[in-house]
């Protein structure tokens, strides 16, 4: 019996992908036609920090921006941190393939 056909789920839920996965695992997920859900905790995919703060205080600077002002803001874990997530969240929104690749999204609040 080969590997593959140990583990064939009907669906995959995440909740959090960035920081700590790739984006390759919905890459992966879509390749072998297994509907994706994400549960958004925070608002990663826009902002580099994930909720809008910097400083201690509310920021939203980095609407409709992809997030490349927190890379000059450094928000989140310093600079290069920033850029690394700025260059994900930029390259999966700016092909299309978050939405592509997620089935659904779950919304924690309103």
């Amino acid at each position: 019996m080969d590997k593959e056909s140990l583990f064939s789920p009907e669906i995959i839920h995440f909740h959090a992908i960035i920081p700590y996965l790739s984006p390759s695992v919905l890459a992966v997920s879509k390749k072998s036609n297994t509907p994706v859900v994400q549960t958004l905790h925070n608002s990663r995919w826009l902002c580099v920090e994930g909720g809008f703060h910097r400083g201690g205080h509310y920021c939203n600077e980095c609407v409709n921006s992809f997030g490349w002002k927190g890379v000059r803001y450094g928000c989140g874990r310093g600079h290069i941190s920033a850029l690394l997530l700025f260059l994900t969240n930029f390259i999966v929104r700016t092909r299309g393939h978050l939405f592509r690749w997620v089935s659904h999204f779950i919304a924690v609040s309103d």
